[in-house]
């Protein structure tokens, strides 16, 4: 853990539940991907589909800029469901 957010190698996660707004314009914005069809092998087979996730509801972010590698501040509300 770092601090309150989870941590896979050292590196913040953040474990998101997209809503059905967030289902419904996942791909509505193809061009700002950099592989919008999955053909690099950088994911698991199982993640190769346009949500990159076995269950499409759930989004697993590694939580790190990509230019200096610096973790973003989360402004999200924990509650429980």
């Amino acid at each position: 853990m770092l601090g309150p957010i989870p941590a896979w190698r050292g590196r913040p996660i953040f474990i998101i539940r997209r809503g059905d707004e967030a289902m419904s314009v996942l791909n509505e914005n193809l061009d700002r991907l950099s592989d919008p069809n999955s053909e690099d092998p950088e994911q698991p087979e199982y993640a190769a589909n346009e949500t990159r996730s076995i269950r499409p509801e759930i989004l697993v972010l590694v939580g790190l800029c990509p230019h200096l590698f610096c973790s973003p501040t989360p402004h999200i509300a924990v509650v429980p469901e």
